[in-house]
């Protein structure tokens, strides 16, 4: 068993290959924790290859033994379809699209501090999941967009349509059609909601665009401003939302007292990280960990078939 030390190249891996006979993923994985929770931490993910997680039932088995209990995407905005007990697919979007990188939910209070990826259908070109170190991506920011980011905080505003509209529906979003399920849940996180005389939903949280890790101390980018800023929002069709109506944005955000997020800001943010994004070949079988609090992660177009299944967790040493 091989441990790769990249330095600070994305992501750390580990390599099954060598092995004289074969381990599961999670008995590796529990008999080497405090060492690859060191490596997740120092490095921000890791790679495991040749494990052999072909399949959502050796994934899902695999991911509930190295991060314990997954949790369900409710109240996230990717379309993805649950597959099975805390497995998804990977957002659903056109091939030739570009997925740009974020840290999972960092719009809202109830992010994972995990997610893990498994490829099963490797794409005939393309279709790398880049990565990119947000401590890194903090550390480029210019000190004038630092002491703004520093000093306010950002609302996430979500409206979610009642069955027809663009972006997700309520129901889609929260995996439910019960209001008072929504209501209690979106309560129990600190979320201000209202519904809305056409049946679609309203949503707002409010969170830092800091995220210190709580292990490390270090400080890193926790903000997807730079996609879901005005000008970037999705309508379908190809139509964006610059010139829409605040009410008629499936998802946007502005600062915490009301003030627009400047163009200039969401300029540079995506600069920072379109220069740290890094890729690697996916192989059949690969096993991703991602400490969510540290690296931000992507989806790069593809031709062919392509399947990637995702799971989200917490992060609760045993």
């Amino acid at each position: 068993m091989g441990h790769e030390n990249l330095g600070d190249a994305l992501p750390y891996r580990v390599s099954a290959e060598e092995m004289p006979s074969p381990t599961p993923l999670a008995d590796y994985f529990a008999a080497n924790e405090p060492s690859l929770r060191a490596a997740l931490y120092k490095h921000g993910a890791i790679l495991f290859r040749g494990f052999d997680i072909v399949d959502g039932a050796a994934f899902g088995a695999a991911a509930t033994g190295m991060a314990g209990p997954l949790l369900d995407y409710r109240g996230g905005v990717a379309r993805r379809r649950q597959l099975g007990h805390g497995v998804y697919n990977s957002t659903e979007m056109p091939a030739d699209r570009t997925l740009a990188a974020h840290n999972e939910k960092s719009y809202s209070a109830s992010h994972p501090d995990l997610v893990l990826f498994c490829s099963v259908t490797v794409a005939a070109t393309g279709g790398a999941t880049p990565l990119a170190d947000g401590r890194r991506v903090w550390q480029r920011l210019s000190t004038r967009l630092k002491e703004a980011l520093r000093t306010r905080r950002i609302t996430y505003i979500q409206n979610l349509h009642g069955g027809v509209g663009a972006g997700k529906s309520w129901m889609a979003a929260y995996e439910t059609e019960d209001r008072a399920e929504v209501e209690a849940l979106l309560t129990s996180i600190g979320a201000r909601f209202r519904w809305k005389p056409d049946g679609s939903l309203h949503v707002e949280e409010t969170v830092s665009p800091i995220k210190v890790h709580p292990v490390t101390g270090a400080e890193a980018l926790f903000c997807p401003a730079d996609t879901w800023y005005r000008s970037t929002s999705d309508f379908g069709s190809g139509r964006t939302g610059a010139d829409r109506g605040a009410e008629e944005f499936p998802q946007y955000c502005r600062f915490e007292d009301g003030e627009e997020i400047e163009p200039w800001m969401v300029d540079e943010i995506r600069s920072a990280i379109l220069a740290e994004l890094r890729e690697f070949a996916w192989r059949r079988g690969d096993v991703l960990l991602v400490d969510n609090r540290i690296a931000l992660h992507g989806r790069a177009s593809f031709t062919g078939e392509r399947l990637v299944l995702v799971a989200i967790a917490m992060d609760e040493p045993r």
